[in-house]
């Protein structure tokens, strides 16, 4: 099934839909160095297994399907992730190598498989138009495929009420990505009554492969280095998922619950994705009260950031070393990574770069100051007057 649903970023609806619960989301991009995605409410209603019977797979993802792979193993690298795609007696011999990603399988189906690359293939020139990247290469920095695990064991119940982890993204050698297969035991759970794969929009299957995809692309234009803070993650994926947002009141109760733009934030439960998908909206929007960075300017803003992160953490390798191939990729050759630690821990001189890239690139009062991100950097910071600025920009 082919999604034929339109979307993009040049209309960004600022209407707010109340929502009883929330469509693929994602999270981790802070401290965890991996984007989590989770959906909705349970339901007695099965429709999943209709569904993939009546899904026929393109033919060029037909043609791509390796029933005897010979390639690189899956790997999650120093991303902090852990998938049974790394597991040998889990994952399947059968992979898909399409032009953008090598699709793997902890035990799903064939088809449901070959659903996963033909999403995931229709998702990413969606990015790359949002993000204003070449329509041509490989993914996204036009090297590296993306490395797909497709695990039916994916989507159970999770530490929120009804929800489970239905995707998750990290980076390595190219980014690593791992979602809920359309034949797992939650699929019914995670998308209840769903009658395609393309709809509802903004809280489909196929959304959730939008969602995904976009920290992907974040991690392709930095590795290898991580960074980019939770709410900036989050609110890029949601946006161009097209994730409704809940009520006015709500976003501006959970601005003034916690401190969502906090350095030290780590929240990926679904209850804080309308406010980064609000702060996000809010600086690239052009629509009126918006700051109008545009989405198409978002790769600019993370070379900045690679750019500090490589002068705050590249160095020479030295002799006896041998990093290895997530230390250097990005990097010239004979440089390494020094600011990689323990799996998915973001060091502080990342944290840093990151700061400091956003204070340089993005501004205020229509163009003469500087936007400011912390509050250590201004008291008219957006961490420091979020919900101000939401409450004037939200209708």
């Amino acid at each position: 099934m082919k999604r034929t649903t339109p979307r993009g970023t040049t209309a960004i609806g600022l209407t707010l839909l109340a929502l009883a619960l929330a469509g693929c989301g994602g999270g981790g991009g802070g401290s965890s160095g991996s984007s989590t995605s989770g959906t909705g409410t349970t339901s007695t209603t099965s429709n999943g297994a209709a569904l993939l019977a009546a899904y026929t797979p393109p033919a060029d993802i037909v043609a791509d399907v390796q029933t005897n792979y010979t390639g690189p193993a899956f790997s999650t690298y120093n991303s902090g992730l852990a998938s049974n795609c790394e597991n040998p007696s889990k994952v399947s011999s059968t992979v898909i190598v399409t032009p953008n990603a090598v699709v793997f399988s902890a035990g799903a189906s064939l088809k449901a498989q070959e659903l996963a690359a033909d999403l995931l293939e229709q998702a990413i020139p969606q990015i790359r138009a949002d993000f204003g990247l070449p329509s041509s290469g490989v993914a996204f920095d036009g090297t590296h495929r993306i490395s797909l695990c497709v695990d039916p064991a994916m989507g159970q119940s999770a530490g929120e009420t009804g929800t489970g982890v239905t995707g998750q993204t990290g980076t390595g050698v190219g980014p690593v990505m791992q979602v809920m297969s359309a034949d797992a035991a939650s699929f019914d759970q995670r998308y209840p009554g769903a009658t395609s794969y393309s709809a509802p929009v903004g809280q489909s299957y196929a959304d959730l492969f939008v969602h995904e995809t976009t920290h992907a692309a974040v991690y392709s234009l930095t590795e290898p280095f991580l960074g980019p803070e939770t709410f900036f993650q989050e609110g890029l994926a949601t946006t161009l998922s097209h994730l409704p947002l809940g009520s006015k009141a709500s976003i501006l109760a959970a601005v003034q619950a916690s401190d969502l733009l906090s350095t030290s934030n780590a929240n990926s439960d679904m209850n804080a994705y309308p406010v980064y998908e609000a702060t996000m909206t809010y600086v690239t929007s052009t629509a009126a009260g918006g700051l109008g960075y545009g989405m198409t300017n978002i790769p600019a803003f993370l070379a900045t950031f690679k750019a500090q992160a490589e002068t705050a953490c590249a160095q020479a390798i030295p002799n006896g070393l041998t990093p290895t191939a997530a230390q250097t990729v990005g990097l010239p050759t004979g440089q390494y990574n020094t600011c990689m630690g323990a799996p998915g821990v973001i060091d502080s001189r990342l944290t840093a770069a990151f700061d400091s890239a956003w204070n340089a690139t993005f501004k205020d009062n229509g163009g003469a100051t500087p936007l400011y991100l912390h509050t250590a950097d201004s008291a008219d910071s957006l961490e420091s007057t979020l919900y101000q600025r939401l409450s004037g920009f939200l209708q």
